[in-house]
């Protein structure tokens, strides 16, 4: 029996096939990068539920998360990108699938985080979507003072917390239900109240993506009850009087600062003191 040599150029031939072939093989694991296109909730609150929609969220695109690596969840805090990552709240359906995580909004959020996914594809890589979404931590009303004021009370603060989030948008606006702004910080807010009673509030425009200036969702807090004050003056007879004698008027909430006192007839007189 003669032996039959192979056919150098043959091999060589072959080898660049297969080496092709696997190459085809290993980009056909590969699978594509995970992306997020939704959040459940844009204000927050720590320990509260979230919800992330998104696609490629699983290792090998199967119904939940039980097999391969699990995704993460990575929130970046505002305004210093610090991280903190989560896991999801089960590594079954519905909490964690190719399409869907449910979590827990971590403790330790103070003001506001933008959020992205990390996962795997069938290979092994590790992906990390954007992180353009973000979440709003709900700002928090502590008080009002003065609850109440007469004439000349001319600024009352509103204190909380995140009542300015970093969240917000560029030239940022804040609504009063009453009285006139006067400072805005992220703890308080204080207004003159115009010689009015009101229930005040607050609302203002957080953005939802940080890459889009019209992605905004609206928080509307109740700030307190301010009440207005009236002046006053006690009924009766004042009594008889020549002129340029002196005679007191008592009252009520009759402000800080001398104002005029009109007799009938229509006659006004400054006041001598007040």
């Amino acid at each position: 029996m003669r032996a039959v040599r192979p056919d150098p150029g043959k091999l060589a031939r072959a080898a660049v096939l297969a080496a092709g072939m696997a190459a085809l093989a290993v980009g056909a694991l590969a699978s594509g990068s995970p992306s997020v296109s939704g959040l459940s909730a844009y204000v927050v609150t720590p320990g509260s539920a979230l919800g992330i929609d998104g696609q490629g969220f699983t290792q090998f695109g199967t119904s939940d998360c039980t097999v391969g690596q699990a995704p993460s969840v990575t929130f970046y805090h505002l305004p210093d990108l610090a991280q903190t990552q989560v896991a999801p709240k089960s590594l079954n359906a519905p909490d964690c699938t190719d399409t869907h995580i449910n979590l827990t909004v971590p403790g330790n959020l103070a003001d506001g985080a933008q959020v992205g996914v990390a996962a795997f594809d069938n290979i092994g890589s590790s992906h990390q979507t954007g992180h353009n979404l973000q979440v709003t931590i709900l700002p928090t009303i502590s008080g009002i003072s003065p609850a109440s004021g007469q004439l000349g009370t001319n600024s009352v603060t509103v204190s909380g917390a995140n009542l300015r989030p970093p969240t917000m948008p560029q030239n940022p606006q804040l609504t009063l239900a009453c009285g006139t702004l006067g400072s805005w910080t992220g703890s308080s807010v204080s207004f003159n109240p115009d010689n009015q009673s009101c229930n005040q509030s607050l609302r203002f425009n957080v953005l939802k993506d940080a890459s889009s200036q019209a992605s905004t969702q609206q928080i509307s807090l109740a700030a307190g009850a301010y009440t207005f004050l009236p002046p006053t003056v006690n009924g009766g007879n004042l009594g008889s009087a020549t002129v340029g004698k002196t005679i007191a008027i008592a009252g009520q909430y009759l402000g800080p600062s001398a104002g005029q006192v009109t007799f009938g007839g229509g006659v006004t007189n400054p006041a001598s003191s007040w």
